[in-house]
Protein backbone atom coordinates (compact mmCIF):
# COMPACT_ATOMS: atom_id res chain seq x y z
CA UNK A 1 0.00 0.00 0.00
CA UNK A 2 3.16 2.32 0.50
CA UNK A 3 4.04 1.63 -2.52
CA UNK A 4 1.55 2.82 -4.64
CA UNK A 5 1.28 6.55 -2.30
CA UNK A 6 5.07 6.81 -3.62
CA UNK A 7 3.60 5.80 -6.92
CA UNK A 8 1.16 8.89 -6.64
CA UNK A 9 3.71 10.92 -5.36
CA UNK A 10 5.87 10.41 -8.35
CA UNK A 11 3.57 10.73 -10.92
CA UNK A 12 2.45 14.08 -9.52
CA UNK A 13 5.59 15.16 -9.02
CA UNK A 14 6.27 14.35 -12.76
CA UNK A 15 3.48 15.98 -13.69
CA UNK A 16 3.97 19.07 -12.25
CA UNK A 17 7.26 19.20 -13.48
CA UNK A 18 6.01 19.12 -16.78
CA UNK A 19 3.35 21.38 -16.30
CA UNK A 20 6.35 24.10 -14.86
CA UNK A 21 8.36 23.62 -17.79
CA UNK A 22 5.99 24.29 -20.42
CA UNK A 23 4.85 27.59 -18.13
CA UNK A 24 8.36 28.45 -18.35
CA UNK A 25 8.95 27.82 -22.03
CA UNK A 26 6.03 29.90 -22.90
CA UNK A 27 6.46 32.72 -20.49
CA UNK A 28 10.49 32.97 -21.52
CA UNK A 29 9.41 32.77 -25.49
CA UNK A 30 6.60 34.74 -24.74
CA UNK A 31 8.66 37.80 -23.21
CA UNK A 32 11.48 37.89 -25.90
CA UNK A 33 8.77 38.16 -28.47
CA UNK A 34 7.28 40.67 -26.84
CA UNK A 35 10.60 42.63 -26.82
CA UNK A 36 10.84 41.98 -30.40
CA UNK A 37 7.52 43.30 -30.98
CA UNK A 38 8.07 46.36 -29.15
CA UNK A 39 11.25 47.30 -30.93
CA UNK A 40 9.92 46.57 -34.29
CA UNK A 41 7.26 49.13 -33.82
CA UNK A 42 9.40 51.79 -32.14
CA UNK A 43 11.13 51.10 -35.10
CA UNK A 44 8.81 52.44 -37.58
CA UNK A 45 9.85 55.99 -37.10
CA UNK A 46 12.19 54.86 -40.19
CA UNK A 47 9.43 54.56 -43.09
CA UNK A 48 7.02 56.82 -40.77
CA UNK A 49 3.29 55.95 -38.69
CA UNK A 50 1.27 56.34 -41.92
CA UNK A 51 -1.71 53.33 -42.00
CA UNK A 52 -0.75 52.58 -45.88
CA UNK A 53 0.16 48.99 -46.67
CA UNK A 54 1.38 50.01 -49.79
CA UNK A 55 3.76 52.37 -48.86
CA UNK A 56 5.37 48.99 -46.52
CA UNK A 57 8.59 47.47 -47.74
CA UNK A 58 7.81 44.80 -45.05
CA UNK A 59 5.17 43.57 -47.22
CA UNK A 60 6.03 39.44 -46.63
CA UNK A 61 6.53 37.97 -43.26
CA UNK A 62 7.99 34.51 -42.79
CA UNK A 63 6.13 31.77 -40.77
CA UNK A 64 7.41 32.24 -37.00
CA UNK A 65 8.12 35.64 -37.44
CA UNK A 66 7.24 38.57 -34.74
CA UNK A 67 4.98 40.78 -37.23
CA UNK A 68 3.96 43.76 -34.57
CA UNK A 69 1.41 44.24 -31.30
CA UNK A 70 -1.71 43.39 -30.44
CA UNK A 71 -2.94 46.07 -27.82
CA UNK A 72 -6.05 45.81 -25.86
CA UNK A 73 -6.31 48.73 -23.68
CA UNK A 74 -9.56 48.15 -21.27
CA UNK A 75 -7.92 44.25 -20.52
CA UNK A 76 -3.99 45.82 -20.50
CA UNK A 77 -3.07 43.43 -22.62
CA UNK A 78 0.20 44.02 -25.12
CA UNK A 79 0.75 40.54 -26.77
CA UNK A 80 3.15 40.19 -29.88
CA UNK A 81 1.64 39.04 -33.03
CA UNK A 82 3.33 36.04 -34.78
CA UNK A 83 3.05 34.69 -38.48
CA UNK A 84 1.04 31.18 -38.24
CA UNK A 85 -1.36 29.62 -35.98
CA UNK A 86 0.19 26.41 -35.19
CA UNK A 87 1.39 25.47 -31.56
CA UNK A 88 4.90 26.46 -31.61
CA UNK A 89 3.73 30.23 -32.64
CA UNK A 90 0.63 30.40 -30.24
CA UNK A 91 3.50 29.52 -27.82
CA UNK A 92 4.78 33.11 -28.23
CA UNK A 93 1.80 35.47 -28.94
CA UNK A 94 -1.19 35.96 -30.43
CA UNK A 95 -0.78 34.07 -33.89
CA UNK A 96 -1.82 35.27 -37.78
CA UNK A 97 -3.73 33.12 -39.77
CA UNK A 98 -1.70 33.29 -42.62
CA UNK A 99 -4.09 33.12 -45.53
CA UNK A 100 -6.20 36.24 -44.13
CA UNK A 101 -5.22 39.90 -44.97
CA UNK A 102 -3.12 42.04 -42.75
CA UNK A 103 -4.52 45.62 -41.51
CA UNK A 104 -4.68 48.11 -44.75
CA UNK A 105 -5.14 45.22 -46.98
CA UNK A 106 -8.62 45.41 -46.99
CA UNK A 107 -10.22 42.41 -45.95
CA UNK A 108 -10.37 40.09 -42.67
CA UNK A 109 -7.54 40.10 -40.35
CA UNK A 110 -7.92 37.12 -38.12
CA UNK A 111 -5.77 36.26 -34.91
CA UNK A 112 -5.99 33.58 -32.67
CA UNK A 113 -4.46 33.26 -29.36
CA UNK A 114 -4.39 30.13 -26.10
CA UNK A 115 -7.17 31.04 -23.32
CA UNK A 116 -5.02 30.47 -20.91
CA UNK A 117 -2.20 32.45 -22.07
CA UNK A 118 -1.97 35.91 -24.02
CA UNK A 119 -6.02 35.79 -24.69
CA UNK A 120 -6.71 35.21 -20.49
CA UNK A 121 -9.50 37.52 -20.08
CA UNK A 122 -10.22 38.17 -23.34
CA UNK A 123 -14.50 37.58 -22.45
CA UNK A 124 -13.95 40.59 -20.51
CA UNK A 125 -13.88 42.67 -23.39
CA UNK A 126 -17.28 44.67 -24.73
CA UNK A 127 -18.86 45.79 -27.43
CA UNK A 128 -17.03 49.03 -28.11
CA UNK A 129 -13.66 48.76 -26.46
CA UNK A 130 -10.43 49.67 -28.13
CA UNK A 131 -8.31 46.88 -30.18
CA UNK A 132 -4.68 48.44 -31.55
CA UNK A 133 -2.62 46.91 -33.91
CA UNK A 134 0.67 48.45 -34.44
CA UNK A 135 3.13 47.11 -37.25
CA UNK A 136 6.02 48.23 -38.23
CA UNK A 137 3.65 50.34 -41.21
CA UNK A 138 1.68 51.25 -39.62
CA UNK A 139 -1.32 51.71 -36.50
CA UNK A 140 -4.46 50.36 -36.31
CA UNK A 141 -7.47 50.48 -34.71
CA UNK A 142 -10.43 48.73 -34.47
CA UNK A 143 -13.55 48.68 -32.02
CA UNK A 144 -15.53 45.43 -30.77
CA UNK A 145 -18.72 44.88 -32.26
CA UNK A 146 -20.07 41.59 -31.09
CA UNK A 147 -19.12 38.24 -29.96
CA UNK A 148 -19.87 34.37 -30.29
CA UNK A 149 -19.42 31.03 -29.51
CA UNK A 150 -18.69 28.09 -32.36
CA UNK A 151 -17.87 25.04 -32.49
CA UNK A 152 -14.18 24.36 -32.67
CA UNK A 153 -14.54 22.80 -36.29
CA UNK A 154 -16.53 25.79 -37.44
CA UNK A 155 -14.04 27.20 -40.38
CA UNK A 156 -17.04 29.34 -41.34
CA UNK A 157 -15.55 32.87 -39.34
CA UNK A 158 -12.56 32.59 -41.83
CA UNK A 159 -13.30 34.83 -44.22
CA UNK A 160 -10.38 34.55 -46.79
CA UNK A 161 -11.45 36.54 -49.45
CA UNK A 162 -13.56 39.35 -47.57
CA UNK A 163 -13.86 42.59 -48.94
CA UNK A 164 -14.41 44.81 -46.17
CA UNK A 165 -11.49 45.69 -43.10
CA UNK A 166 -12.34 43.57 -40.17
CA UNK A 167 -10.37 41.70 -37.16
CA UNK A 168 -11.24 38.69 -35.66
CA UNK A 169 -9.96 37.18 -32.54
CA UNK A 170 -10.39 33.22 -31.96
CA UNK A 171 -9.64 31.36 -28.83
CA UNK A 172 -10.84 28.39 -27.31
CA UNK A 173 -14.08 28.65 -24.77
CA UNK A 174 -15.33 27.40 -22.33
CA UNK A 175 -12.54 29.50 -20.49
CA UNK A 176 -12.21 27.66 -17.60
CA UNK A 177 -12.14 24.25 -19.41
CA UNK A 178 -9.87 21.30 -19.11
CA UNK A 179 -8.56 20.12 -21.96
CA UNK A 180 -9.22 20.41 -25.67
CA UNK A 181 -12.28 23.12 -25.25
CA UNK A 182 -15.04 21.81 -27.71
CA UNK A 183 -16.11 25.53 -28.90
CA UNK A 184 -14.17 29.12 -30.08
CA UNK A 185 -15.02 32.18 -28.80
CA UNK A 186 -15.30 35.09 -31.26
CA UNK A 187 -14.41 38.78 -31.41
CA UNK A 188 -15.17 41.08 -34.47
CA UNK A 189 -14.38 44.29 -34.63
CA UNK A 190 -14.47 46.91 -37.44
CA UNK A 191 -12.12 49.70 -38.11
CA UNK A 192 -12.11 53.04 -36.19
Amino acid sequence: MKCISYIFIFIGLFCLLIGGTQLYKTSFTGKEALSKATALVNDSSKIGNVNNYEKSKERNYKKDSVMGLLEIPALKMKIPIIEGTEPRQLEKGVGHYIDTALPGEHGQVFLAGHRDTVFRGLGNLNKGQKIIIKLKYGTFKYKMTKSKIVKSDDRSIIEINAKKDSLVLATCYPFLFVGNAPDRYIIYAAPV
